[in-house]
This record gives C-alpha cells, structure tokens and sequence, in this order.
C-alpha cells in the first residue's frame, strides 16, 4: 500500500476491482495530544476511516452490496488529536461501481500545518493551470466567433477547455469541492467525455493547421472510433465504460505517434510553426505515456498531464501566434499592394476622364461643324429651289394631257 488491489493475488486468486475490504495500520508516534493530520488521496470508490476506534471521516458510503453503497471521489486533509503514542488506522473500503478497487492516492501523516500547505500548493497549481487554459480556450473561442472560417481556434478552444475539466480530477479533485452534490456517475462520464473530445480536437486542430500534410482518410477514422467510444460512455454505465481506457490510450499513443511522424515531415520542410507544434506533441506524448503506465499500474510515479499540458498550451498558442502574425502580415501586404493598386486606378480614372472629356469637346466641335455644314446645305437647297421656280416660270406651266 497505498496501491489498488486489482490483480493482487488473496488466497490464491487474483482480486478484481469489485468488493469490499479492510485495511489496518498501527503506527507509533513520538507524541500524543498533538493535532496532526492524515492526508487521504483518491479512492476508489467509497470508505470510512477509523483512527483508535473513532470514526474521523466518511467518504460516499460503503457497503457490501451495490445497492445500499454511494460512491465519491474525493482527496482530504483530515485532522485529528493523537490521544495516543500508538495509533490504530483503520479503512473499510467498498468499491461496485468502477473498474477499480483500492487507492489511487497516496497517504501522508504529518503535523497538520505542513500537511495543509502542501495541499494549497497542489491546489493554487492546479487552479493556476485551469485559469491559464480558460483563458487560452475562451480567447480562441473568441476569435472563432469573429472569424468562423479558420476552425482551428475552435479546435485548439475545445482541447483547452477539455483539460482545465480533467485538471479538476487531479490534486484535490477540487470538483468534489465545487460541485459536492453532483452525481458521481455524471462527472465520471463528463470527466471521460472530456478525454474523447480533447483528443479528437487535438487531432483536428493539427491535421488543420498542417493539413497537406496529413491523410484525411486516416484522420477520419481516428474521430471515428474516438466518437464512437465517447457515445459508448454516453450509454454504458461507469464499470464498463471505465474499461474502454485501454483501447483509449491505445489508440491514441497511435495517434499521437502519426502525428509526431507527419508533423517531424512538416519541420524538416521548413513550415513555420511545425517545430513548436512537434515539440508541444513530444511533450504531451511523455506526459501521457507516463501516466497511462501510472494508471495501469505498471510503474510507480505521479500524474504529469498537467505539466505535459501546461507546457503544450504555451506552444501551441505560440503556433497559433506565429500563424497569425503571419496572416495578418500577409494582410498587410494585400492591403498596401491594393492601396498601390487603388492610386494607379486613380491616375487611370484621371487619365481616362481626360481622354473622355477632350474626345466630347472634339465631338462638339465636330457637331458645330456638322451644324454649320447643314446650314449651309440648308441654303443652297433654297437658292437651288427658288433657281427652279424660276426656269419653271420662264418655260411657262405645264399642260395637262389632251389640251
């Protein structure tokens, strides 16, 4: 201890993570009446503490049936007064509604000052973090809604607003503390919810960023089995839902290592932002890794998302303001390249006017003339009909037929 009790082997068989058990400790102390403090991290799923036959906390509440038991998840400082120099530390634990059994956090006794601040560090980090990636996700949710084309602010949003959710589970679970009502069912479906949606917009906010560098097809049916895996949360409940982590993070090691390949492809090409983006992935990938062989059990280590995406926001935000600094760059360009064009169209607006107005005054005078000409026309039309008139008087008038 402190470790789960699946696959332990009692008595010859291998425990699973249902059930229910106790578990006792005597500890010696070189004091009594002192205040001191016992801090209980997560476990799964329900227990009562006992400390010299008192009971000092409850967690959920246990018992030997799924029915009557509650489960919570929860991670406490409990405070108590060492009446004793030898203290007898009892857990009744039961466990009937996730894959596993036992604790998934460590125990620490100490005096009750150091143990308290120790947890507000874990804390304040944690609430640091998530007020960081809200920030972050609600800032490029912001400029999704301006400019609704580029869909990769919206993918990197939803990643960041994913894990300021998981960050909650961590430390404190200071989601018990928020939301001390809620049912534990929900939050466990939200809380596996927000690991699908994280991934498959982490996965389309790379394939996006860089997408003539990734194979749609694969792509497609990445978010495929994710979705399909995140509707299966949706309809399942928390024990069999719970065992869907495995293809999980199988799947998406897989992913994160295509991406890693494609976007090693897009560095040695030179494409700006790739470098940032590779590195922001191999230190999320590590986080991960580290922490799905710390979830199973296979090594002894602690929880390092956080970091890993603490670090990877930075980049990635940083990635996301290159690309824009060169958009808007590019836009400067356009604009000053129109305002050129723009000038030029003006001096040929000028210059065309100018032709257009010499040409009418050239019209006019051509219609003056046109004018003058008819005139003239006119009058020797009437000289040439009154010289008619006249031979006609002098021929005399015409006869009619017959006369």
């Amino acid at each position: 201890m402190p470790s789960l009790w699946n696959g332990y082997d009692y008595d010859g068989e291998e425990l699973q993570g249902t059930g229910y058990s106790t578990l006792r400790l005597v500890a010696d102390v070189d004091t009594d009446n002192e205040l001191l403090a016992l801090r209980v991290g997560r476990i799964e799923t329900a227990y009562d503490l006992y400390i010299n036959g008192k009971l000092i906390h409850s967690n959920g509440k246990i018992a030997k049936n799924k029915e009557d038991a509650e489960p919570f998840w929860n991670a406490t400082n409990i405070n108590f007064i060492a009446d004793s120099i030898q203290l007898e530390i009892i857990f009744h634990i039961s466990n009937y509604h996730h894959k596993k059994g036992g604790f998934s956090g460590n125990i620490i006794i100490g005096d009750d000052y150091y143990l308290h601040k120790y947890a507000s560090k874990l804390n304040y980090k944690n609430v640091f973090l998530i007020g960081i990636l809200l920030i972050i996700g609600l800032y490029h949710f912001g400029l999704f809604i301006l400019r609704t084309k580029d869909k990769s602010s919206l993918f990197f949003s939803i990643v960041c607003l994913s894990v300021a959710f998981i960050t909650l589970f961590f430390g404190d679970v200071l989601v018990a503390k928020i939301l001390p009502d809620f049912r534990w069912e929900i939050l466990v479906k939200l809380l596996y919810l927000s690991y699908y949606f994280g991934v498959i917009s982490l996965l389309l906010f790379i394939s996006y960023t860089f997408r003539e560098y990734f194979h749609k097809p694969i792509i497609i049916s990445a978010v495929i089995l994710q979705g399909l895996l995140a509707l299966a949360t949706l309809v399942t409940p928390v024990k069999i839902f719970t065992n869907f982590m495995i293809p999980f993070e199988i799947s998406t090691l897989l992913i994160f290592i295509y991406l890693l390949i494609f976007l090693f492809v897009a560095t040695i090409k030179k494409e700006k932002g790739a470098f940032f983006s590779l590195l922001a992935l191999f230190l999320f990938l590590a986080a991960i890794t580290n922490d799905i062989l710390f979830d199973n059990l296979i090594i002894k280590s602690i929880y390092l998302l956080p970091v890993g995406i603490f670090f990877f926001v930075l980049l990635q935000a940083f990635t996301l303001s290159l690309r824009f600094s060169r958009l808007f760059k590019a836009n400067e360009q356009l604009t000053t390249d129109l305002n050129d064009i723009n000038t030029h169209l003006e001096d040929t607006v000028k210059e065309r006017t100018a032709e257009v107005v010499q040409q009418k005054e050239e019209l006019l005078v051509q219609s003056e003339n046109l004018l003058q000409i008819n005139e003239e026309l006119k009058v020797q039309s009437e000289i040439l009909e009154d010289a008619n008139i006249k031979i006609t008087l002098k021929n005399g008038y015409p006869r009619k037929v017959g006369q």
